[in-house]
């Protein structure tokens, strides 16, 4: 917990990049369509462009995590598909490549999404990759019994009289006895959600895990953090959404409000575009274009301090452009320090004149970028990693004074249910910086896209219709 961790703490360790070779091309790899998948395409482009996300396969330091005995995981079998994909994406001189045994890989564990020829939802398919992914590198040995009402109880007593922050960590203490892996490490926040009964005062708090935040989008906004301060203010729910008081023992009219408690190294932001129309009867897409600077301080945002920044830089934007039904998804990445357009096979320097985040944007990837760790320098954006971990709860998100450390270290570990069920993943490197090495190549070599076409802007087909647009963005994790 920050000011108490400097002589205990271990010191941060750079995974050296000495055993990857990227291609020429590295990063700048095109995947074919193959009848609508355009979905995946932009999903997957996306994934390979963070760079911790991509350096901890190439590097190989997934093989040391997988867990194949895992009973919600495939066995290793997803982080294998990954760990090849990053191979073609960063180590191919291929201008595009044929995706069709990722395809037949991933279509064996979630089959509901390659079904036929028709085009799904760029963020249930994402949903789909990170819990699988997440199952796969499970740092959880032993799964402990589902929480009952009775434990939920117990925790609140043991909250009283006790910080907000002494909340939020027993909460992650809780979520960590139950899920931890490279993931959790890499783009898991925490949310508060904040209740107060209108009619007697009551108030109820709760503290979650969160993977994305999903925003709302309005016609008269005109920026990423215009949506950000409606998803944060507060709100007052009435009539169908009326709240069961706990001391009232009725459903009351209360207010509302959710803060961002913890931002994690990798913040996913998804803009609510699409929405039911009940005049028409049918689902439309809200257009508006949201500016977002490319480094933005979200810190504002924040109701608790964050012990790494709240700096952010945009790493890709997965794009959907066309109506509801009839859409195309694409995206936008950064390789190096500068933007590339990937539309499917084609591969194309982005506009100058464009802005990244357009009103196509869909899903963004934000990188922290902290001014005290992590690697930024000659294009990077790697920042400083935390394997969360029972054992050492002194890396948790969580921010504490020296003189409060000891005091609540010791009663959250009295707070833990028996031992903690870590897996054999060893500690070693508990603070790790996931890098690639410095691209091969620099401003004047740009290769040409996709076969061997020029750098111009490409046409956008419009493939088939999309379809579950509010599919299942959640899972088991988050």
């Amino acid at each position: 917990w920050t000011d108490g961790e400097s002589e205990a703490s271990p010191s941060p360790h750079l995974d050296e990049p000495g055993d990857i070779r990227l291609a020429r091309r590295a990063g700048r790899v095109g995947l074919e369509n193959l009848g609508n998948t355009c979905f995946m395409n932009a999903g997957l482009q996306c994934l390979s462009h963070i760079e911790p996300f991509a350096a901890f396969f190439l590097s190989g330091r997934y093989k040391g995590e997988i867990n194949a005995t895992n009973r919600m995981g495939s066995k290793g079998q997803l982080a294998e598909t990954f760990a090849e994909l990053q191979k073609v994406l960063w180590q191919s001189e291929r201008p595009a490549q044929n995706p069709s045994e990722i395809k037949r890989r991933l279509a064996t564990i979630a089959p509901h999404l390659f079904q036929g020829y028709q085009q799904q939802d760029v963020q249930e398919f994402l949903a789909f990759c990170l819990d699988g992914l997440h199952e796969d590198l499970s740092r959880v040995s032993e799964q402990l019994l589902p929480r009952t009402e009775a434990d939920e109880e117990a925790d609140e007593k043991s909250c009283q009289g006790r910080s907000e922050e002494f909340a939020a960590a027993l909460a992650w203490m809780r979520y960590l006895e139950r899920s931890k892996s490279f993931l959790v490490d890499l783009m898991q926040g925490q949310l508060r959600s904040s209740l107060c009964c209108l009619r007697c005062g009551h108030k109820s708090r709760k503290f979650e895990p969160f993977m994305y935040l999903s925003l709302p989008v309005k016609p008269e906004m005109c920026s990423v953090s215009d949506a950000m301060r409606e998803y944060t203010k507060e709100e007052v729910l009435s009539d169908d959404e009326k709240w069961k008081c706990e001391k009232c023992k009725a459903k009351v009219d209360a207010k509302k409000k959710i803060d961002l408690w913890q931002l994690p190294p990798v913040l996913v932001i998804h803009l609510k575009r699409f929405e039911f129309d009940v005049r028409s009867g049918y689902f439309r897409k809200i257009t508006t274009p949201l500016a977002c600077d490319l480094t933005t301080d979200l810190s504002s945002f924040c109701s608790s301090k964050q012990q790494q920044g709240a700096l952010y830089s945009v790493a890709c934007v997965a794009n959907h452009s066309g109506a509801y039904s009839m859409g195309h998804y694409t995206a936008t990445c950064r390789v190096g320090d500068k933007w590339y357009r990937f539309n499917d096979d084609r591969v194309s320097r982005q506009p100058p004149d464009e802005p990244v985040v357009g009103e196509s944007a869909y899903i963004l990837f934000l990188v922290r970028r902290s001014l005290e760790d992590g690697y930024y320098s000659a294009g990077h954006n790697s920042p400083l990693l935390k394997q969360q971990t029972m054992t050492m709860p002194e890396l948790w998100p969580h921010h504490y004074g020296p003189n409060q450390v000891s005091q609540d270290f010791s009663s959250l570990m009295k707070l833990r249910k028996g031992e903690p069920s870590e897996s054999s993943i060893s500690n070693e490197k508990p603070l790790y910086v996931m890098k690639l090495p410095t691209l091969p190549y620099n401003g004047h070599d740009d290769v040409k896209s996709d076969n061997g076409s020029s750098d111009e802007d490409v046409e956008t087909p419009v493939c088939g219709g999309l379809t579950s647009i509010w599919g299942a963005w959640g899972g088991s994790w988050w």
